[in-house]
């Protein structure tokens, strides 16, 4: 992308709109994370002694 002043201006918004991307999938994964743990405590719980009859 060759010319001046708009490049320059568009390279300044893909870099914040990759920032905020970023930050979105930084926390999807802590998300992800905190889901895991969850769903470990449940089923660790669940093995722990709470009868389930499915």
């Amino acid at each position: 992308m060759v010319g001046g002043h708009a490049s320059q201006k568009d390279f300044a918004h893909s870099r914040r709109v990759l920032w905020c991307q970023a930050k979105v999938v930084r926390q999807m994964i802590v998300d992800l994370g905190k889901v895991e743990t969850l769903q470990m405590a449940i089923s660790g719980s669940a093995a722990a002694g709470a009868t389930r009859n499915d």
